[in-house]
């Protein structure tokens, strides 16, 4: 029986991650590999929970520099040197920084185009909001001439049309 663990992390490293294969000769080696798959699964488990989508935030940068050192440890357990593993894990890293950067520029595109669609949502909610109220102050002011009309008929002329008014209106002989 042979046990590895691999899983792909494609906005950290392009490549899969493959923890070294653990040949299950025995419970030990069993357990060796069991006990990697545990800390390596957990790892990629807190990871996985931190993601979302556009640019990694510091949770998810916390969250991948602890799979990174859980993976080599990993590694380093397996007899593998720390040093190179770290090497070329970096060098894994550094070549998708330019995706990374990618994912940045895009979000933010993403996020000011959001914002432009609701400023201009909101500016036709105003022009609505003010078209309505011109609206229902030419109706008011349609009204008023109207009740100015009807107590010049009635001969009630000596005082303001409505409330407020700044004079009586001028009654209009017929």
């Amino acid at each position: 029986l042979h046990l590895a663990v691999r899983f792909r992390l494609q906005r950290w490293v392009a490549q899969p991650l493959s923890s070294p294969t653990f040949v299950a000769t025995n419970q030990v080696s069993l357990r060796r590999g069991l006990h990697a798959w545990r800390r390596l699964h957990t790892a990629r488990e807190a990871l996985r929970a931190t993601e979302r989508a556009g640019p990694p935030s510091s949770s998810e940068e916390r969250s991948w520099q602890i799979l990174r050192s859980t993976f080599l440890d990993v590694e380093v357990e397996a007899g593998m040197s720390r040093q190179l593993r770290e090497e070329r894990l970096a060098q894994a890293e550094q070549s998708r920084a330019a995706h990374r950067q990618r994912l940045l520029e895009r979000w933010n595109q993403q996020c000011m185009a959001e914002e432009d669609h609701w400023a201009q949502v909101e500016r036709k909610r105003e022009r609505a909001f003010f078209a309505r109220g011109s609206r229902l102050l030419s109706k008011l002011e349609q009204a008023e001439q109207g009740l100015c009309k009807a107590q010049a008929a009635h001969g009630a002329a000596s005082e303001p049309c409505h409330p407020g008014a700044p004079e009586p209106c001028k009654r209009r002989r017929v």
